[in-house]
C-alpha cells in the first residue's frame, strides 16, 4: 500500500507546474528552451545522490528510478528536472545542479541554461562535461544567445578542439554583447592594435573617442587595475594627441608631474606637453631642457619650430624659453620677443 501511495505522489509530483530555477537562470526565459530537436541524447544512468552514511537507500530514489525509466527522452528530462527543483528546495544544492545536467543532457532547455550559467559564473563544475559540449553547449551557442558564446570563450582556453577565444567573442559581439566586445578590444590593445581597440571600444562606449583615449593613457602609465605598460599609455597619448592637441597636453603635462613610465615615455609626455602649451616644468624649464637635450640640428630646429608656435599662441613661458635661446646665440632679432613676453605677461 505505501509503494502505491508513493507511486501515486511521484506522477502527481511530475504533472505539477515547474517550480522557479535557481536565480543565476534567469535567461531561460529568452535562451532557455533554444536546444537542437535533432540530437539524440543517450539514455544514461548518472550517479546524482551522494551515497549516505549509513548506506540507507536514499528517500528521493524513487523519483531518480522514474526519471531513468521513462520511455521517452521527453518524459526522462521532465523527470530530472522536477528532481533537481525538489533538491532545491531540500537544501541538497550539489546534488540537484547533476540532476539538472542529467535532464541536460536528456535535451531539456531550461536546465541546459540553469547548467551553462552556473559553470559560466563560476558556481558550478559539470560531472559528466565531455557529453555537454558535445550535446548541448556548443548546439546552444551556435544557435543563437550570448551567455553560450561567452562561455565558450571561457573553455576554449582550456578544452582544445571547441574553436578559439576570439571567434566565440566575435560571435557573441555579433549578438549584441557589450562584454564580448570590450574584452575583443582588450585583447586588440593588448597586442599593440590600438586603432582596432580604438574602433571596438567605440561601437559600445558611453565616451567620446578622446575621453576613451585620455583614459587609456591613464590606465597604462600608471597601471590601473592592469599591469602598467608605457609603450600602450604612450600609443594611445598618440591617438589623443590626434584628436585635441590640447587635451592631450594637459593630461601629458600632469602625468609627467606623478613621475610614472619609463624614461622613453615620460620623454613623450614632456614633448607631447611642451608642443600644446603646458609646461609642466614651470618657468619654461621644460623647454629649455628639449633644448638641452637635442641631440641634432635638426631635431634643435623642430623643438624651436614648436616652442615659437607655443609662444605664438601666447605661451609666456615659451615665449621666454625661445627669447634666451636666441640671446645665448647672440641673435638679436629675439630682443623684441622678451619685450613682448614682458608685456604679455
Amino acid at each position: 500500500m505505501k509503494s502505491l501511495l508513493a507511486s501515486a505522489a511521484t506522477a502527481l509530483v511530475l504533472l505539477l507546474p515547474l517550480a522557479v530555477p535557481p536565480v543565476f537562470a534567469q535567461e531561460i526565459a529568452q535562451a532557455g528552451r533554444v536546444v537542437d530537436l535533432d540530437i539524440k541524447y543517450p539514455r544514461v544512468k548518472r550517479q546524482i545522490f551522494v551515497p549516505r552514511a549509513d548506506g540507507k537507500r536514499d528517500q528521493l530514489q524513487h523519483l531518480l528510478y522514474l526519471a531513468e525509466s521513462a520511455t521517452s527522452q521527453a518524459k526522462r528530462a521532465r523527470g530530472y528536472r522536477n528532481l533537481a527543483e525538489i533538491l532545491i528546495k531540500a537544501g541538497r544544492g550539489a546534488e540537484a545542479m547533476r540532476a539538472y545536467e542529467a535532464a541536460a543532457l536528456q535535451g531539456d532547455g531550461p536546465s541546459s541554461t540553469v547548467v551553462m550559467q552556473a559553470h559560466a559564473e563560476g558556481k558550478y563544475q559539470p560531472v559528466w562535461l565531455g557529453e555537454l559540449l558535445q550535446l548541448v553547449y556548443l548546439p546552444r551557442a551556435r544557435a543563437g544567445g550570448t551567455s553560450g558564446p561567452m562561455l565558450m570563450a571561457e573553455l576554449s582556453g582550456k578544452i582544445k578542439g571547441i574553436g578559439s577565444s576570439t571567434q566565440w567573442l566575435q560571435l557573441a559581439a555579433s549578438r549584441g554583447s557589450t562584454q564580448a566586445t570590450v574584452e575583443l578590444a582588450e585583447a586588440a590593445e593588448s597586442k599593440g592594435d590600438v586603432k582596432s581597440a580604438a574602433q571596438l571600444y567605440a561601437s559600445v562606449d558611453k565616451f567620446t573617442k578622446l575621453e576613451r583615449a585620455l583614459r587609456q593613457v591613464r590606465v597604462n602609465l600608471l597601471g590601473e587595475k592592469r599591469k602598467p605598460n608605457s609603450k600602450l599609455a604612450v600609443a594611445w597619448l598618440d591617438r589623443a594627441v590626434s584628436i585635441d592637441s590640447a587635451a592631450a597636453a594637459k593630461l601629458a603635462g600632469s602625468l609627467w608631474r606623478k613621475e610614472a613610465g619609463t624614461k622613453s615615455a615620460r620623454a613623450h609626455l614632456l614633448e607631447v606637453a611642451l608642443a600644446g602649451g603646458v609646461d609642466p616644468q614651470g618657468g619654461g624649464g621644460g623647454y629649455f631642457t628639449r633644448l638641452r637635450e637635442a641631440r641634432t640640428d635638426e631635431e634643435r630646429t623642430r623643438v624651436l619650430k614648436e616652442i615659437r608656435t607655443a609662444a605664438d599662441a601666447g605661451n609666456a613661458n615659451a615665449a621666454l624659453a625661445f627669447a634666451q635661446d636666441g640671446l645665448s646665440r647672440g641673435d638679436a632679432s629675439v630682443e623684441g620677443g622678451i619685450g613682448v613676453a614682458c608685456v604679455g605677461g
